[in-house]
């Protein structure tokens, strides 16, 4: 409420009319003194600004020691923020004991600093304090719902639980997992089961129509629950984790504890050697030499010592070198026959006659010519015609296309007039074009030939004629005849119709092929000496050992002595393997972590880097993964940052305050004003970096906390 602390023009009303006439002078002196009454400092100014004066912000300057003696009387005399601003926060400030806002409020009031509250007990060292997580998760088939499951709470057959959040994994490269990753599990999720979820709804669109029923004007009270629209075919699918292993093979040398890695189909499976046993007959392998020409899929045989599964695996290589290989077998083929009966050539015709008589004798003749080029602008191609006008060259065929090599056939004459072309001319530049802008400067010409073929039809029509006894060859552009018939034909191409085929084809070549390598399989080999054997087996019931043979079969069959070692590279590497009493045989684990994307009975190679051998085991995949646990913090862990109980420093009941200053400054103020009873302050000076403000035009507003 608003008082008016000026009544002075109130008094001349306060008296009868004839004081107007008989008493003016005493209403005008009796007005004169309300005046002075409310002057500031005087009574009547005072008593009508009482109510003002019980908010801080409004009350008088020589009120002000009176609130300061009340509320902050803990509080220095030369604080950095005027008094109205620390006595309107001093109640925040006394709410607030107990806590570190506290302290800090305290130093911005006081000193206008900022201020850390540390408390050496979070860093006390207490046995089980920490927190340990073990993540678990779901593998599932595609849904275009999955994404709106997180934050719901999911169920299947056999169990419920929360889904805290999402992941695709990418296993071997193409292989794509959708993870749910879940928490407060009530049972079990199965493999092949589905999942479903109560609290996801799907809103329907007037006119939808959902299991024969139509919906029309809808409203929530027609909203179809998730598991109603997907009860059949939407429904993600489990696919299941790895659940357990089935050990069939325990290697040998592991101890209790053990981590072994999981290889198969997926990925980031970790398992522990829970329990081990004795066992003879098994294998001990050690590499005695590693000879040379070896990969790390170098083929390993270890026969003999009347037992049985004893092998290793490459494990790396050094010394490395690559060779070109050219992996096909041609030595079933070096007697082939090249142009057999039974098959022989496809000739393809635009026929100007009737088809040749089966049985018939066919025959032409025709002429060509090599030239040696320069490629000038692309590629002149097998089939194109070529031209020069300026020598009166035209719609030659080219029968063969090489790089620097043209062979062509056509109108005789028109091949004389190449053959003509002497030397002066050709060193002008002598161009010929295709009929696409490509073309080519010749450099030499060889004498035309003729060629001759002769062939018996086996099967004819009007677009190609079959056949064998084939002797020459018959030229593309060059006419058929049959001796028989009389019927002739214009030929297109030949394709050799021989049974000579290399057995490894690529693109469809054979030796047709212009160049014999576009028809051979040619690759790189990086090969080496083997550095270390893995993935060892040592099999069972050998009561001696073994022989060991290492064979890079691409290296060994090129026959390339060792110099060093005698023998080939590729077969020159020494292992020795000893029959012996085994300790350390893996009988079971513990799977740490199920990893993603693994096959049900699939067969499992578990490895350790500190033991050549393995374990193998089959893939059991039943129920919902988990992920390898970890910690959230360090609080059970002795480190650097955690320490033993001192009773004084390190303890629960100590605070310490890291300010630009000494303690000595503030620790009396701080234990008269926000000091909480039975704990112990320490002080630590830092001074902290202002680079960039400017410290004489410091501004603080607070806040109410």
């Amino acid at each position: 409420m608003k008082i008016n602390k000026n009544i002075s023009h109130l008094i001349p009303g306060q008296f009868p009319a004839f004081y107007a006439e008989e008493g003016e002078n005493f209403v005008l002196f009796l007005q004169a003194y309300y005046e002075w009454l409310e002057q500031p400092g005087n009574y009547l100014y005072k008593s009508r600004s009482a109510l003002e004066n019980f908010n801080i912000d409004e009350t008088a300057t020589e009120y002000l020691q009176h609130y300061k003696r009340l509320y902050g009387a803990p509080f220095p005399a030369n604080h950095k923020i005027d008094t109205r601003t620390l006595i309107k926060f001093a109640t925040d400030l006394y709410l607030a004991v107990g806590t570190s806002r506290a302290i800090e409020l305290l130093f911005r009031m006081v000193f206008n600093e900022d201020v850390d509250v540390e408390y050496p007990g979070e860093r006390v060292f207490k046995t089980s304090d920490g927190t340990w997580i073990i993540p678990h998760h779901i593998e599932v088939s595609d849904s275009e719902y999955l994404i709106d499951l997180i934050g719901k709470q999911i169920y299947s057959g056999g169990g419920t639980a929360m889904v805290e959040s999402l992941a695709t994994k990418v296993i071997r490269g193409n292989k794509l997992i959708n993870v749910l990753y879940i928490s407060n599990i009530k049972g079990i999720f199965k493999f092949n089961e589905k999942i479903y979820c109560n609290d996801l709804y799907v809103n329907l669109a007037s006119g939808s129509r959902i299991d024969g029923q139509t919906y029309t004007n809808l409203s929530d009270a027609y909203k179809v629950k998730y598991t109603k629209a997907l009860t059949f075919e939407n429904a993600p699918i489990i696919f299941g984790s790895l659940s357990t292993v089935a050990i069939t093979n325990g290697g040998a040398g592991y101890s209790v504890g053990d981590l072994l890695d999981v290889y198969g189909s997926g990925e980031q499976a970790i398992a522990k050697v829970t329990s081990t046993r004795n066992e003879n007959g098994k294998v001990l392998f050690n590499l005695a030499d590693g000879g040379f020409g070896f990969t790390t899929n170098a083929v390993v045989t270890v026969s003999g010592g009347n037992g049985l599964g004893a092998t290793f695996k490459v494990g790396g290589i050094t010394n490395k070198r690559i060779y070109r290989i050219n992996s096909d077998d041609i030595e079933n083929y070096y007697n082939t026959q090249m142009d057999v009966t039974s098959n022989g050539i496809r000739i393809n015709i635009n026929s100007n006659d009737l088809a040749m008589t089966i049985g018939e004798t066919i025959t032409a003749t025709g002429s060509t010519i090599v030239l040696d080029v320069d490629p000038i602008d692309g590629f002149i191609a097998n089939g194109q015609t070529v031209s020069n006008t300026d020598i009166g060259v035209t719609g030659l065929r080219v029968v063969r296309s090489e790089h620097s090599y043209l062979q062509l056939t056509g109108n005789t004459s028109q091949m004389q007039l190449l053959e003509e072309l002497d030397y002066d001319t050709l060193s002008t530049g002598v161009i010929l074009v295709n009929g696409s802008g490509s073309a080519a400067k010749i450099n030499t010409v060889f004498p035309m030939t003729t060629v001759t073929g002769n062939a018996v039809v086996t099967d004819a029509d009007t677009s190609r004629i079959y056949c064998n006894s084939v002797q020459g060859y018959f030229v593309p552009n060059t006419i058929i005849t049959g001796v028989t018939s009389g019927h002739t034909a214009n030929v297109v191409s030949t394709i050799r119709e021989s049974n000579w085929m290399f057995p490894k084809v690529v693109n469809d070549t054979n030796m047709d092929t212009p160049n014999i390598g576009d028809a051979l399989t040619v690759f790189d080999l990086e090969v080496g000496t083997i550095t270390h054997i893995l993935a060892a087996n040592p099999g069972r019931g050998y009561s001696s050992g073994p022989s060991v043979d290492i064979v890079e079969p691409y290296i060994y069959d090129l026959k390339i002595p060792d110099p060093e070692r005698g023998g080939f590279y590729g077969h020159n590497a020494s292992v020795e393997a000893t029959a012996s009493n085994a300790n350390g045989i893996v009988t079971g684990v513990e799977l740490l972590g199920s990893g993603f994307g693994y096959n049900p009975s699939e067969t499992l190679l578990l490895t350790n880097n500190n033991n050549i051998t393995a374990v193998t085991a089959k893939a059991v995949i039943d129920q919902h993964g988990v992920t390898p646990g970890y910690w959230v913090d360090n609080k059970g862990f002795l480190s650097d940052k955690i320490y033993l109980q001192d009773s004084d420093y390190y303890q629960s009941f100590s605070y310490e305050i890291v300010a630009p200053r000494m303690k000595s400054t503030y620790e009396k103020l701080v234990n008269s004003v926000v000091h909480p009873v039975g704990f112990k302050m320490f002080g630590k000076f830092v001074i902290k970096s202002s680079v960039g403000s400017d410290q004489s035009n410091t501004s603080l507003t607070f806040s109410s906390i």
